[in-house]
């Protein structure tokens, strides 16, 4: 038996088209023969080496006839049987001694038999199967339609060498048709039905088939799509760009595309497509699945659109909250210190590099003079530029520059790009416009720093490079770091003109110096408390009076104008009396009277007034005759080192028409000291918060035995600064010390002219 085995396209018989099937499709057409028992192939494909031996077309045979539903069988000429046919035994249930040689005729329907053996006297020359349908025995007894299929094999002379044929029952055909036909039925329900346009396409471009949603995409009828190439419809990809690389695809596999497709009416829309190579009649196609992505992109654009409006909020956000902590910053070190000239210098160091690679501070002075007062750069050498700039092109003298424009507009400047042009039109003169490219800034903004309506300089920003473009936001940055840094100027210019004021309204309301006494020693101490900005309550006097001297020391509710204006009451209403009034008590009592009449706030005052007469003996020595009204008696330090208070206490001034004071005398020997002093020594807290206290205060007096009148104050002074320490001072403080010289004859008393004019040591 021999066997030979083919394997081609099915091919359709209608022009134009080609028929597609998904996966492999071929026909074998098988020769047997009886001749010999040998199975061997003829024509074999080439094949490369598999590690293993290849089946020989024999068995492919039989395997093909073991599974085909159609009886095939050879046959020599003349259409004698000579070797089994299994499909034929199975089907008409005949054995081969039956159906052997022409036997098998006698299985044909007594009526189709001509029509069955006809074809054995006329076979074709052309190579085309003989067709025939007759009816054929069933094991079953009865008869099925057939139909047969033949071809014969030629020999070299022409003649008939073999023929091979198939016989397929008709019912079994239609069925197997049919199913085709639903199948093919329902292929295209789906294609047709499918979301995405599918094309096939040959390798010249010239569309084959297309679906409905292919149609419908581009605008086309099916009909006028298949007429068209792939350019009329794709924008992106030209058949060659892709019909070029199809011998490199494997069929089954497929590539992803993308595309720009074009509608019959001119509109476009992008594409994503698959594409794949198809195995057919008359050579490959590609086919196409392709998607309109129209909406994807569109929700992709928003989506791409709104991160990039996040990323750009999240910088901004980034930006804002830079800016304000570099504000916060600035505004702590501006509000860290009176001394605004080194605070603008930390400022426009912090400038630097956080919004600037060069920060320049130039304020107008109380005098009106523009100073240059920071200048910061990473740089030294560019800073040391910024200087020369100043140095031999002052603002001051420069009217024109920008940025006395500033100061003298209060307008801002903005320069988002430093051209050669704007370079040009700052430099008076060639050396400056070297200083200034060498200085190499690319972006600029000038603020003017102001304050209370009034322009107190300007702050410059320079950006070098193209790392920085300053735009709007930076320029009000720059005016927000301006308002705060003239804020701080004004500031701190008001409260040194606040502290030359109230400096000058204490010194009035104390003596210029105290005048000097013979044989008397005397020193004084004031410290007000805080900054010194306000005038404090505390005060002192020591005076002359027609017999011997006046003493006294106070103090008054309050701080400021309030308390000075009492202090200036108190102190001159005291002085007044002390010319008319003998006793000491009649002198406070005419204050306590002056303070009700003239004030009604309130207010009240304390003191202690004296009168004090050298004795002039050898020995030295004087009397001091005491009143006190609601203020710490004073400390009388004898000169063998005891401590003792002085006085009686009494009613506060100013509180009640009718007050008790008492006058006292004391008895002072030379060497004795007395000590006057306000309750703000004795009040003064340390670092943990406790008193310095009478005690201590006493404690303190007594180690000062022997020392003169100004040693005993410093000694005073330099204890009390150390008790408190770092402690804010809460309270005015004020003491008057005076001490008896020993051993000395003194005169008995001043004169009233020396008293009243302050004459003495200071």
């Amino acid at each position: 038996m021999a066997c030979t085995e083919t394997v081609t396209p099915e091919v359709s018989s209608v022009p134009g088209r080609r028929k597609l099937r998904c996966g492999i499709s071929f026909t074998m057409t098988i020769t047997m023969s009886a001749s010999t028992g040998n199975r061997e192939p003829t024509n074999p494909p080439e094949r490369g080496d598999r590690g293993q031996e290849e089946p020989d077309a024999g068995e492919r045979c039989r395997a093909l006839a073991a599974v085909s539903p159609s009886i095939l069988w050879t046959a020599p000429d003349g259409g004698r049987v000579v070797s089994a046919i299994p499909g034929w035994e199975a089907f008409t249930g005949q054995s081969f001694e039956r159906y052997g040689g022409l036997g098998w005729l006698d299985a044909v329907h007594p009526e189709d038999r001509g029509v069955a053996g006809e074809r054995w006297g006329r076979p074709p020359r052309d190579g085309t199967p003989v067709e025939a349908q007759y009816r054929l025995l069933h094991r079953d007894g009865g008869y099925r339609r057939v139909e047969a299929r033949s071809l014969p094999l030629l020999a070299e002379d022409g003649g008939v060498r073999e023929w091979v044929g198939a016989v397929t029952e008709v019912e079994t055909l239609r069925s197997a048709q049919e199913a085709l036909r639903t199948s093919e039925r329902r292929l295209r329900l789906v294609v047709d039905s499918a979301a995405d346009a599918l094309f096939v396409h040959d390798l010249e471009g010239r569309f084959v088939f297309a679906n409905r949603r292919a149609c419908e995409s581009l605008g086309y009828s099916r009909e006028e799509l298949l007429g068209l190439r792939v350019e009329d419809v794709e924008m992106d990809l030209s058949p060659g760009a892709l019909w070029s690389s199809w011998r490199e695809m494997v069929p089954g596999e497929t590539v992803a595309v993308e595309g720009t497709h074009r509608r019959k009416d001119g509109s476009t829309f992008p594409i994503e497509a698959r594409v794949g190579l198809l195995e057919a009649e008359g050579g490959p196609l590609l086919m196409a699945l392709a998607r309109d992505v129209t909406e994807r992109r569109r929700v992709e654009g928003e989506r791409e659109e709104l991160l990039r409006r996040e990323r750009r909020a999240r910088a901004e956000a980034e930006a804002a909250r830079d800016r304000l902590d570099f504000l916060a910053e600035a505004s702590r070190r501006l509000a860290s210190s009176l001394d605004y000239e080194s605070t603008l210098e930390e400022v426009a160091r912090l400038a630097v590099p956080r919004t600037a690679d060069l920060c320049i501070v130039d304020v107008v002075c109380e005098s009106g003079l523009i100073r240059r007062l920071g200048v910061a750069h990473p740089d030294p050498v560019k800073e040391e530029l910024a200087w020369e700039l100043e140095r031999r092109y002052p603002v001051q003298e420069d009217p024109e520059s920008r940025i006395a424009g500033v100061i003298r507009t209060g307008e801002p400047v903005l320069v988002p790009e430093v051209t050669e042009l704007h370079l040009e039109d700052m430099a008076p003169d060639d050396g400056k416009l070297e200083i200034l490219k060498k200085m190499e800034f690319s972006s600029l903004v000038i603020a003017p720093l102001v304050a209370r309506g009034r322009t107190l300089g300007a702050i410059s920003l320079f950006a070098e490079g193209q790392r920085r473009r300053y735009g709007s936001e930076d320029l009000s940055l720059a005016e927000d770091l301006g308002r705060r840094a003239a804020q701080a100027i004004d500031n701190a210019r008001l409260h040194y003109r606040q502290m030359r004021t109230a400096s000058a309204l204490q010194r009035s309301l104390l003596p210029p110096r105290l005048p000097e006494i013979p044989g008397i020693e005397t020193a004084a101490r004031y410290r007000p408390a805080g900054e010194g900005n306000e005038v404090g309550g505390d005060f002192y006097d020591l005076f002359g009076r027609p017999a011997g001297w006046a003493v006294a020391i106070g103090d008054v509710v309050g701080k400021g104008p309030e308390a000075a204006e009492l202090t200036a009451l108190a102190r001159y209403t005291v002085r007044t009396a002390a010319m008319q009034e003998q006793e000491p008590s009649r002198v406070l009592s005419t204050l306590n009277a002056a303070l009700l009449n003239q004030r009604s706030d309130g207010r009240f005052c304390t003191m202690v007034y004296g009168h004090l007469l050298p004795n002039g003996l050898p020995t030295g020595g004087a009397r001091l005759e005491l009143c006190c009204g609601g203020h710490p008696l004073p400390l009388v330090l004898r000169a063998g080192g005891s401590v003792e208070t002085a006085g009686e206490h009494g009613m506060l001034l100013g509180s009640y028409p009718d007050i008790l004071l008492h006058d006292r005398r004391v008895e002072l020997a030379g060497g004795d000291v007395v000590l006057f002093y306000t309750d703000g020594v004795t009040e003064a807290r340390g670092p943990e918060g406790e008193l310095f206290g009478e005690e201590r205060l006493a404690k303190l007096l007594a180690s000062c035995a022997g020392r003169a009148a100004e040693e005993v104050a410093e000694e005073i002074d330099s204890g009390l600064s150390s008790f408190s320490g770092s402690a804010d001072r809460r309270d005015d403080v004020a003491f008057l010390v005076l001490r008896i010289a020993p051993g000395k004859s003194h005169d008995a008393g001043g004169t009233l002219a020396d008293g009243l004019s302050g004459t003495g040591r200071g």
